[in-house]
């Protein structure tokens, strides 16, 4: 994905922890914290969304040093998008196949998205909205659009909408004010694909590879101008459906394969338009070698 389409952007960054394999094999199940590297991966790619959106966000014609190295294909943030997209797809696919009720499944990514959602919209509305709006409070609360913010957002399957009256009016991307909510549809629409396999008995390894191949091919063919919707949503898919596939095709990290994942992401930053590619699979392997690493 081009660094160009985050650049007002963000990731969400709210995640919960859940149980995950302690070792490749994912032969048992172990406290997130204790047994591998998932928090501190979550950690500092919220980090690289920080820093990376802090260029474009700061006014001035700085350019993110990742931007600069990849020429333009990918920026730090970027890639943390994808970072996260692989490791949901791998939690997400986890989850389902260890229950396999599709109710609890359905209730357990309600309650790990809706209530803290409900809290930061109320807050961003209600709360840092009356203290930022250049209007009066008066004219703030006796406009309905803090609350229709907060009603428009909560059907988290669709776009985001990001605007406050009279906040942010002169920031250097006007009106913006949680960019963080825009990866939040193509993440829920990732879910429902999950929840749709595993009603139609499709959730295992070969469905979920070739479901993640077609997603590749079309989005590299795809152009993002004029397919804008269908190239963004597969360019989610892909990475989350890779992560989906490193757990279903039970992958280890094997050194070789690690060495040769490390060769083929630094060669793709020289070769224009392959890097978003080599992310979304030799950088997914990566992703969950590194999350099963025990400590």
């Amino acid at each position: 994905m081009r660094a160009a389409d985050y650049t007002e952007k963000g990731l969400t960054s709210a995640r919960v922890n859940e149980d995950v394999p302690i070792s490749p094999t994912l032969g048992k199940t172990a406290p997130l914290a204790r047994r591998n590297n998932f928090d501190a991966l979550r950690f500092w790619a919220a980090i690289a969304v920080l820093w990376s959106h802090a260029f474009p966000l700061s006014g001035t014609n700085a350019r993110e040093p990742i931007t600069v190295i990849t020429n333009g294909q990918e920026s730090a943030g970027s890639i943390a998008v994808v970072v996260f997209f692989v490791m949901s797809g791998y939690l997400i696919a986890l989850s389902y196949d260890r229950g396999r009720n599709p109710l609890i499944f359905i209730w357990s990514r309600a309650l790990r998205i809706l209530p803290g959602l409900i809290v930061v919209l109320s807050l961003l509305a209600l709360v840092a909205g009356p203290l930022l709006t250049v209007n009066s409070l008066k004219e703030y609360l006796l406009d309905f659009r803090p609350f229709k913010y907060i009603i428009l957002n909560l059907p988290v399957f669709l776009a985001a909408r990001d605007e406050l009256p009279g906040v942010f009016l002169n920031n250097p991307f006007p009106r913006a004010v949680d960019g963080s909510l825009w990866t939040l549809a193509y993440e829920v629409r990732c879910y429902a694909l999950i929840l749709v396999l595993g009603l139609a008995g499709l959730l295992n390894k070969r469905v979920v590879l070739s479901l993640y191949i077609v997603c590749v091919v079309a989005a590299a063919f795809l152009s993002s101008s004029d397919y804008h919707f269908v190239s963004q949503n597969l360019r989610f898919a892909a990475p989350f459906l890779a992560g989906s596939c490193l757990f279903l095709w039970k992958v280890e990290a094997n050194p070789v394969f690690v060495c040769a994942a490390v060769v083929a992401l630094v060669g793709a930053v020289f070769v224009p338009g392959l890097l978003w590619l080599a992310l979304a699979s030799a950088g997914a392997y990566l992703v969950i070698g590194l999350l099963n690493q025990r400590r």
